[in-house]
């Protein structure tokens, strides 16, 4: 909750001010990846062990025994020292001869006149690599005379990230550490820049140590230029930051959810060991926190989200101390946890409720809402729950009905008992005392509820409306404001919370800056625009771009200055977002408006959330019969409506396969092999049958996937201030088919230009972006006056404009 200014934060790009500058060669001015990639194929098919790309990328920065080392754990066999050493230096002079291919387009040409243009400007340039290949390798770029000094492996007896190349480099150019910034691309390098006392500059997409953050970041080499002030000058003054720079506006956010993630055990079900052995998977998308859906213990009515143990993991999940063993890999590799929060109700099997029940004269009846039958003897109001059926289950041993806005078994609590926020705080305290880093809070605008009168009828006639009386409720900012006050101030936290009808005016009440109750709300007026809220299981779910413009923009307009925004297409709550808003029909446009509608959305203001498969495109899946549907939501609403002859079984099974949540917990498939090698076992939902053409494996070997893509698209946004903290600035409003807008950051300015239509569509740059640098799209590069079918385009300026 409190702004991070820590050695902690993952800071954004900062303008730096050097005499030097120490470039790490490998990674940065040049790439050997393909080169280290077939000499480490070799070594792992002689010792029978995997490697891929995602093995690959765990070796950057890495010694060369240590390297083997990793490769080895994949192996069957036993290798003594000896026999390791030898591996090693094969490899090397594997490599070593791959190294004579290289020629001097291998350093990018933007990279090249970016060095020339350094010199040009007066700053020192040296390279530090602990390779002894670094000499030959700019001997091949034919690059060695763009450096006033050279620092290789050859030259220092201790490795990164022991800080000596760095401090020999410093050395050569006359100059102190202080005076010297370095360029990395690797942990290692980073900390020993660090050792050196040297600020530092990362490079590419991937996510950093909490520990050792960067103190600026680029995605390409080439944009450092933009980062340094000519030395001697004085330093331009920072852009100011409405609510100002907090890790969590920065960051990138995954959502998992667990039981189809990855199952380590066989048991069909995925797990918390799942999760670990697939987090290198996730460091290499580049992205900065994983929300967990729940993991307690439940009896899984509705997969997690009915609480039984708040303080337990579940056993199909795993143990504390898996949970402990994630929690610190994931802070090891630079990433953070979040933690759901569902606290507006427990499961009807958690010990409060099963003592409020048993005894209407004891301590705990009033943790939950009980009331009088209406004077017929029936339920208190009309009240219909979320999942079906009325909204209160009558109690016959004690004569009262109680409250549960969601199944019977999800007995509403009551906030209005001082002892369930007491309970409720303390609870995450113990979380936090852990370790964790913030909580996604589960329907927390409905904890506060206004009265128990009779709710408007809803549309399809059989129940009334709870949501006049129970969102938003009279009291639901005193208790968020309690909790900030009691808990979430102690912590370096991030808070969003999922917030039923709520509108820009009432977000800027839960998430202000100067609230002091959460950091985001979810919006759910973008899911609404074909429906999928307010005519959820109805066919009518036709939209329109004007719609998803005219929502987003007042919501990027209300909130700007005022409070941050949550952006996400998909959750676990949502069908697969390529299949609602783009297209499927071939899989080059699957891939494409994936790509497009990613571009479009999370460089807006806000948070991007990315929910688990949408970074390879995952589709809906085509049910047959509700007996191949698990959700209780689904399953409730096909029962009643086919019970009150609102709707015929094929019409249902229909709306099912365009709007269930259903599509969003299919198993995720990480290969062809037998259920997308999801599980050894059987899996406890089936796949979607097209797994074998859409998985993480063939994602990761083809260069154009919507996997790669993503990483670019999460590293742009992280080396641009302008794509995270920008205004926002819709153009091109009435235009039916192109989404484009601008975000505007003192001198700073970026353009995103989106097609979301099948056609190519004329588009022509405005006229103060014709020399505009491009610096993403999804087809690669950029057309002449149009936009091609689903194209995206990210463009950039710097000058003297400002907003």
């Amino acid at each position: 909750m409190t702004s991070v200014a820590s050695g902690l934060s993952q800071r954004l790009a900062r303008r730096l001010a050097p005499r030097g500058i120490i470039f790490d060669l490998d990674g940065v001015l040049c790439f050997t990846d393909r080169f280290h990639y077939e000499a480490w194929l070799d070594c792992a098919r002689e010792v029978e062990a995997p490697f891929d790309w995602t093995i690959n990328d765990r070796l950057r920065g890495v010694s060369r025994m240590e390297s083997l080392e990793i490769i080895l754990e994949g192996s069957p066999h036993d290798y003594s020292d000896a026999e390791k050493e030898r591996l090693a230096t094969e490899k090397n002079e594997r490599y070593r001869a791959l190294l004579a291919q290289m020629t001097p387009e291998d350093m990018d040409p933007a990279a090249r006149a970016m060095l020339r243009g350094l010199r040009e400007a007066g700053f020192k340039l040296a390279v530090g690599s602990s390779s002894k290949n670094a000499p030959y390798i700019l001997e091949r770029l034919q690059a060695t005379d763009l450096f006033d000094a050279v620092i290789d492996g050859s030259q220092i007896e201790r490795s990164k990230p022991d800080p000596e190349v760095f401090l020999r480099a410093a050395d050569a150019l006359g100059l102190e550490p202080g005076e010297c910034l370095v360029v990395e691309d690797a942990v290692a390098g980073l900390e020993a820049a660090r050792a050196g006392g040297m600020a530092c500059v990362g490079v590419g997409r991937g996510a950093w140590p909490l520990h050792c953050a960067p103190d600026a970041r680029v995605e390409d080499v080439s944009e450092l230029a933009s980062l340094l002030e000519r030395p001697g000058s004085p330093a331009a003054p920072e852009a100011e930051i409405p609510g100002g720079r907090t890790w969590w506006k920065e960051a990138v956010v995954y959502q998992i959810y667990p039981r189809s993630f990855y199952d380590a055990n066989g048991d069909g079900i995925g797990d918390l060991r799942g999760i670990i052995a697939k987090l290198d998977y996730l460091s290499a998308l580049g992205v900065d926190v994983v929300w967990l859906n729940p993991i307690y213990r439940s009896p899984g009515v509705d997969n997690g989200y009915d609480i039984s143990d708040y303080r337990s993991i579940l056993d199909t999940f795993g143990t504390m101390d898996d949970f402990d063993e994630l929690l610190a890999a994931l802070h090891a590799r630079g990433m953070r946890l979040v933690m759901d929060l569902v606290v507006n109700h427990t499961s009807d099997q958690h010990p409060w409720f099963i003592a409020s029940k048993q005894n209407p004269a004891g301590e705990f009846r009033d943790f939950y809402i009980w009331r009088d039958p209406a004077p017929d003897g029936g339920a208190p109001n009309n009240w219909g729950s979320c999942f079906g059926g009325s909204a209160w289950t009558f109690d016959e041993a004690s004569g009262q009905y109680y409250l549960h806005l969601f199944t019977p078994e999800q007995p509403d609590l009551n906030w209005e008992n001082p002892r369930v926020r007491d309970e409720v705080f303390d609870m995450m305290d113990f979380w936090f005392k852990k370790g964790i880093d913030g909580f996604r809070m589960d329907v927390i605008s409905l904890i506060s509820k206004a009265g128990f009168e009779d709710g408007p009828v809803r549309a399809d006639g059989l129940w009334g409306d709870y949501e006049p009386q129970c969102a938003n409720g009279p009291r639901v900012h005193e208790y968020l404001h309690e909790m900030h006050e009691r808990v979430l101030t102690h912590y370096d936290d991030m808070t969003v919370g999922e917030n039923a009808a709520v509108t820009p005016e009432l977000a800027c009440l839960y998430a202000g800056f100067d609230r002091e109750e959460l950091d985001m709300a979810f919006q759910f007026e973008l899911m609404d625009v074909d429906g999928g809220e307010s005519r959820k299981w109805t066919r009518d779910w036709d939209w329109s771009l004007a719609d998803i413009k005219r929502v987003m923009t007042r919501w990027q307009e209300t909130l700007e200055g005022r409070a941050w925004n949550a952006l996400f297409w998909g959750n676990h709550d949502q069908p697969r977002v390529v299949s609602r808003f783009g297209d499927t029909s071939t899989d080059a446009r699957r891939k494409l408006s994936a790509k497009m509608l990613a571009t479009c959305l999370y460089l807006m203001q806000g948070t991007p959330y990315i929910f688990q498969g949408d970074e390879i495109a995952m589709t809906n899946c085509v049910f047959t019969g509700i007996d191949e549907i698990d959700d209780v939501h689904t399953r409730n609403a096909f029962a009643e409506l086919m019970e009150a002859g609102l709707v015929e079984p094929d019409e249902m099974m229909e709306i099912i396969n365009y709007r269930s949540r259903e599509h969003a917990r299919t198993p995720m498939p990480w290969s062809a092999e037998t259920n997308g090698g999801f599980t050894e076992g059987t899996p406890w939902h089936a796949l979607n049958p097209n797994y074998d053409k859409i998985n993480v494996e063939e994602s990761l070997a083809d260069a154009d996937s919507v996997f790669h893509y993503y990483r670019r698209l999460i590293a742009v946004r992280r080396a641009h201030e302008v794509l995270v903290y920008g205004r926002y600035r819709l153009i091109a409003s009435t235009d039916e088919h192109v989404y484009a807008y601008e975000r505007l950051l003192g001198g700073t300015r970026a353009l995103i230009a989106c097609n979301f239509g099948g056609e190519a569509v004329a588009f022509d740059l405005p006229e103060d972006w014709t020399g505009a640098r491009t610096i993403l799209a999804n087809y690669g590069n950029r057309g002449d006056g149009e936009l091609r079918p689903f194209e995206a385009l990210v463009l950039i300026c710097e000058d003297e404009r400002k907003e």
